[in-house]
Parts: structure tokens; sequence; C-alpha cells
């Protein structure tokens, strides 16, 4: 999703252009990206859990 950038560094404008790419550049259903957005969105919320993040830049995104 994010390469090598620290995760701090991660913005939600950064994972909407990542789900907007495998929407665009793959065949992948739906219900194949909500599965590939899952594990991003569970590290990111466990950061947050861990005080390395304030807010998972995630927590804004609408997933349709």
């Amino acid at each position: 999703m994010c390469g090598h950038r620290p995760i701090r560094d991660i913005k939600p404008a950064d994972i909407e252009a990542w789900m907007s790419s495998m929407k665009v550049d793959s065949n992948l259903s739906p219900r194949t990206i909500a599965k590939h957005v899952n594990l991003p969105a569970s590290i990111l919320n466990r950061a947050v859990e861990n005080d390395y993040l304030h807010k998972s830049p995630m927590a804004t995104l609408l997933f349709i």
C-alpha cells in the first residue's frame, strides 16, 4: 500500500488511492478488495491502540 513509509506518514488519501487502484487496475471483486483492506485496517487500528498513532487514517473513509 505505502511501501517503506513510516506508518505515521500514511494519510487517508494514500489509502483511497490504493483502493481506487485495486478497483480500476484489477479484476478483483468488491469482496476481495474488502479482504485486502482488512489487514492494513487491523494493523492501523492496533497502532492506535498501542499509541503509535492518534487516529487511524482509515477511520474517516467510507467503504462502499
